[in-house]
């Protein structure tokens, strides 16, 4: 067997375990939070996150596709350097502005003054994730996701305990905003303990033309995703309110848990895949469609499996104020 193989087995095996470690944690997590708290809490968060989410796209200008797409031989340490100061400043300029211009565009648009406090404290992820920009790059581009793996448990354990200490507490939709941020903060220690890698004080205008020119694509990409799968939260807050807006979050989250981020165990492992074979479009246009073809087989009998049962093990589960979003699911 061919080390690209034993490296794709591995990955595979790492990003699964993470994986459900992760999504089993996180739907416990979802599960008391949903007890707890109400749809107003869901939906003041997913009033915020909306707009964050489209700052957001900006964060990292495509620099850790740029890293992990870039061939070895051609990746020096100013690289690195160039992309971690970057995205730092960058991220300082982003989070100005949603403090002083989309928080208060945030709360005119929906007319919800608790946006004017939760905007900025939830914003700080965007502050705080280029930090973790270059060590999340080197690990996947070295195919070690077992260390990104274990970076991302122990994140996913101390968040969650954050959030259901809150939760208890009853500091409400509080408890939501920090399960968010958390994470970040949590894995910018282990991040850097687990690459051992720690920036130089240099940055070069060559290679942020290189990353920007890469990047332009990638982000433009993704913001559209972003806007397309973004824009009917938008409608539904502004017209339907906080209570609507968590009814119609919840049954994302939920879908998304069962689809979304099983399809993501594979193209996780597979996009530094797909870099090193660039030069070979045969080989990638095959593995491709193993691809398509594995995602559809997990996918298709799950989603088959919530849309026939989603009536009982939604009031079990969650309880019987979200049975509203059983045909949202549906």
């Amino acid at each position: 067997m061919s080390n690209l193989s034993n490296k794709i087995i591995g990955g595979v095996f790492w990003t699964t375990l993470e994986t459900i470690i992760n999504r089993s944690l996180g739907f416990i997590i979802q599960m008391v939070l949903a007890r707890l708290l109400f749809p107003a809490d869901f939906g003041l968060v997913g009033m915020a996150v909306v707009f964050i989410t489209f700052v957001a796209v900006f964060n990292d200008l495509g620099m850790n596709a740029a890293l992990i797409q870039k061939k070895e031989d051609k990746l020096t340490p100013l690289h690195y350097d160039t992309a971690f100061w970057t995205g730092l400043v960058w991220s300082v300029f982003l989070y100005i502005f949603i403090f002083f211009v989309l928080t208060p565009i945030s709360v005119s648009f929906y007319q919800e003054d608790a946006l004017t406090l939760i905007m900025p404290i939830l914003s700080v992820g965007v502050l705080l994730s280029p930090i973790n920009l270059v060590h999340r790059a080197q690990l996947i581009k070295s195919m070690n996701f077992k260390k990104l793996a274990i970076v991302n448990n122990i994140s996913s354990f101390v968040s969650g305990g954050v959030a259901l200490t809150l939760a208890f507490l009853d500091f409400g939709v509080w408890a939501l905003v920090f399960y968010s941020i958390s994470r970040t903060l949590v894995a910018i220690p282990l991040l850097f303990r687990a690459t051992k890698w720690r920036p130089n004080w240099r940055w070069d205008k060559e290679i942020f033309k290189e990353f920007f020119s890469f990047g332009a694509y990638t982000t433009g990409t993704s913001l559209a995703n972003k806007l397309t799968g973004n824009l009917d939260f938008i409608l539904v807050g502004k017209l339907i309110g906080t209570a609507g807006l968590g009814l119609y979050s919840f049954a994302f989250m939920l879908t998304n848990v069962l689809r979304d981020h099983i399809v993501s165990i594979v193209n996780k492992v597979i996009y530094p895949v797909y870099a090193s074979l660039q030069d070979d479009r045969d080989k990638m246009a095959v593995m491709f469609l193993k691809v398509i073809s594995m995602n559809n087989l997990i996918v298709y009998p799950v989603v088959l499996g919530v849309f026939l049962f989603v009536e009982d093990f939604l009031p079990l589960f969650f309880g019987e104020k979200w049975n509203d979003s059983v045909p949202i699911i549906k």
